[in-house]
């Protein structure tokens, strides 16, 4: 009897949220659904943001209208200012998180471990996705040995130099951009998910992580599962060709990763060629390029 009348008492007074805000929130919403009979959904797509209210409310009417529909959706905020667009009706189940850590990377991780889903679909918050970008990644997913998929980034101003294109075409592979970046959460967390030395500033987080989920098994890319990026203007300074040169070099430091970049490669330039060797993969940037 006592040690029903404590737990009792530990159940009515007790809460998580005293000792780990984002624990009592993970605990809180797993019990509230599992209560309430729901099972776990297949896809939890994971949406770090920043300062860009009406396109994360754009992303929300693109994701309703998936044809996959077992999915839910997980934000998480790091903006001054609380989203608005959580009031409105989406007919998708979605949790919305406020974040004071600043930062893509620690806000994927952050979404990861709130999710329920048996995959995790990463997009950035500004990005409008296919009606089938779920669909087709479930469809590569339904082979075991497959443990995430690239998906294609579109994106335009491809040609204009005052612009950078998003994208990752010809890079299939390498880049893999957390834009459109899909993972079995049991590999996400056999990685221990992005490595926060690249969050200051993040760059280059994503193909790291896609670098070593590899190891874990096959990552097909897939052109059907696409989302739209839009392009950056290049007179903002962290789009500047000389800003990113910059990055690539501090972050080829201490990448860890095996393939690693042996040399320094542009995203949006052209690109060298996959070298193989005692089965470990890297890639080789072209001659005589910056």
């Amino acid at each position: 009897k006592l040690g029903g009348d404590a737990r009792t008492e530990v159940e009515r007074y007790y809460a998580w949220e005293r000792i780990s805000e984002t624990l009592g929130s993970l605990l809180k919403r797993h019990g509230a659904k599992k209560s309430a009979g729901a099972k776990a959904p297949y896809f939890s797509v994971v949406i770090p943001t920043f300062a860009r209210p009406a396109e994360l409310t754009r992303l929300l009417d693109l994701l309703a209208s998936q044809t996959e529909r077992d999915f839910e959706v997980v934000i998480v905020d790091q903006s001054e200012q609380a989203w608005t667009g959580l009031g409105l009706r989406f007919d998708i189940d979605v949790l919305y998180a406020r974040s004071p850590i600043r930062g893509a990377v620690s806000a994927r991780n952050l979404g990861a471990l709130l999710s329920r889903g048996e995959v995790l679909a990463f997009v950035d918050d500004d990005c409008e996705p296919c009606a089938n970008w779920l669909k087709v990644a479930r469809e590569a997913l339904a082979d075991p040995e497959v443990v995430g998929v690239e998906g294609l980034v579109e994106s335009s101003k491809r040609n204009d130099s005052e612009w950078r294109a998003v994208t990752n075409k010809g890079f299939s592979g390498i880049g893999f951009m957390a834009a459109n970046l899909l993972v079995r959460a049991r590999a996400f967390v056999e990685l221990n998910g992005f490595d926060v030395a690249f969050e200051e500033p993040h760059f280059r987080e994503d193909p790291d992580f896609g670098w070593r989920l590899q190891r874990l098994g096959k990552v097909p890319f897939s052109e059907d599962a696409w989302v739209y990026h839009p392009p950056r203007r290049r007179d903002i300074q962290r789009e500047a060709q000389s800003t990113r040169d910059r990055f690539s070099k501090r972050t080829r430091c201490c990448c860890r990763s095996i393939p690693r970049v042996i040399s320094s490669f542009s995203m949006g330039k052209a690109t060298g060629r996959i070298l193989s060797a005692s089965g470990r993969t890297s890639y080789e940037a072209p001659k005589n390029t910056r």
